[in-house]
């Protein structure tokens, strides 16, 4: 009995040792093909912390789901050129809007797809394309999408009406606006690059258009490579690192600095269309920063050559009760963009202006 034994323990003992390493083998086989798939170099891996620490303020929000922009391999710089190109995609175009031979000025305004009102106000005070005889300017709406069918009907019967709205395939997020600065860059410069000046607000912002064409405009007529805005110098704003903040900026952008380099304000902004073509191209993946005023008209800005900056911030307000007051003043007010959130105060301004310029008429 004893002889029988040890053989056939023998071969049981064979038999567990055969299937243990080809066990090991397919776990290594399954592990290689894992680590094919993610990349074999474990510094460019993103880990689930990583995640976490940028998630909130690095997002592109899509229909179903929120596609993450990650590092890339260059520690400094996010490319996430694929997603851009997939967001930026138009929903409603209107690419006849520029189809004068000659335009003098093209105004872009970011608009929140349900500030339906805001828009109204605006379309009849100082973005009206008629009220000019001898300069030609057109405006347009940038807007993201809502989250469902019925108020993405709303916004296609607006634009049958209006033929002004310009809307790209992302959901409207204070994340996602740096995109609609991507999406007017590009729309100008592929259909309206005859554009003498552009101009960029927000919607809940008032201009003095007549200051705008009768002082501003001649003041820049000759100038190339310029913008107009309210500069923020270099190293004079902090950046704001608190990921609880909507300004979170997060560290591996602006590496080793506590402050923001140069960079405008951009409730309101001109700038000479040169510049335009070279902004766009900029645009490509370029770093991601959820900030607009900081990505366009900071980091963009500053990867060009030759540009020059005219400060106007003593002539920019966030008070609105000031902001009235002045501009009742007609040719002896000094500003020429206000906020203007509170109801109706857009229009309360335009009356102020209109009122001024009938004052001041010889």
């Amino acid at each position: 009995m004893m002889s029988c034994l040890r053989p056939c323990f023998g071969r049981r003992f064979k038999r567990i040792v055969y299937f243990m390493l080809v066990f090991l083998c397919m776990v290594f086989v399954f592990m290689r093909i894992g680590t094919l798939g993610r990349g074999t170099n474990q510094k460019d891996r993103t880990t689930p912390r990583d995640l976490l620490q940028h998630r909130e303020h690095i997002l592109i929000s899509s229909d179903n789901a929120t596609t993450t922009i990650l590092p890339a391999k260059d520690k400094s710089v996010i490319y996430i050129q694929e997603h851009i190109d997939r967001f930026t995609k138009l929903l409603i175009t209107n690419r006849d809007i520029c189809s004068e031979k000659q335009i003098d000025l093209i105004i872009y305004i970011q608009s929140h797809w349900i500030n339906v009102e805001r828009r109204r106000s605006l379309r009849e005070t100082w973005i009206d394309n008629n009220l000019f005889t001898d300069v030609i300017i057109k405006h347009v709406f940038i807007l993201g999408k809502p989250n469902n069918k019925p108020d993405q009907v709303k916004i296609n019967n607006e634009n049958l009406i209006h033929k002004d709205i310009i809307q790209g395939d992302f959901i409207e997020s204070f994340q996602n606006i740096t995109l609609k600065s991507i999406v007017a860059l590009n729309w100008i410069n592929k259909n309206c690059r005859q554009a003498k000046f552009v101009a960029k607000a927000d919607d809940d912002v008032f201009v003095d258009v007549f200051k705008v064409v009768n002082t501003l405009l001649p003041s820049v007529q000759n100038k190339t490579r310029n913008i107009v805005c309210s500069v923020k110098e270099n190293n004079t704003s902090p950046i704001v690192r608190d990921t609880k903040s909507k300004w979170y900026i997060p560290e591996y952008i602006f590496p080793n600095r506590t402050h923001l380099p140069r960079f405008c304000i951009g409730y309101f902004v001109l700038l000479t269309s040169d510049l335009v073509p070279e902004l766009a191209h900029a645009s490509q993946g370029a770093q991601y920063i959820p900030v607009d005023d900081v990505y366009l008209f900071g980091f963009l800005l500053q990867s060009l050559n030759q540009v020059g900056y005219i400060d106007i911030a003593r002539n920019m307000t966030i008070d609105e009760n000031f902001a009235l007051d002045t501009f009742s003043k007609g040719k002896h007010s000094h500003l020429l963009a206000a906020h203007a959130n509170k109801d109706d105060y857009i229009q309360k301004m335009w009356t102020e202006v209109l009122f001024a310029q009938n004052k001041d008429k010889p």
